[in-house]
């Protein structure tokens, strides 16, 4: 993935950058999870406040059932088609214990 002119609302290095600024700034170790619960208890933000400074995470790792249902709606809103496939989640992809 590579970065695309930087005006662009779709640059995905810029994307990151800004997914990046709102995690909790303690938890952002590469041992921590990625894809994060978002913050659904919001403080109303004064006209002072600068939009950039609120976090939009909380430190929790968001569910697989709650991703893949995430994933499955942005498809479907991207028209992209969405396939079930029986047992066919990440979980189910992780290597086993070795013998």
């Amino acid at each position: 993935m590579f970065a695309t002119n930087e005006n662009d609302p779709r640059n995905p290095v810029a994307l990151y950058k800004i997914y990046a600024q709102k995690r909790p700034a303690n938890f952002c170790d590469v041992n921590d999870p990625f894809y994060l619960a978002p913050n659904t208890i919001m403080k109303q933000e004064s006209e002072s406040d600068h939009k950039e400074s609120v976090q939009w995470f909380i430190r929790q790792k968001i569910g697989m059932n709650k991703l893949s249902k995430m994933l499955r709606m942005m498809a479907t809103e991207a028209g992209l088609p969405v396939e079930k496939t029986p047992d066919q989640s990440f979980n189910s992809q992780a290597p086993g214990p070795k013998a």
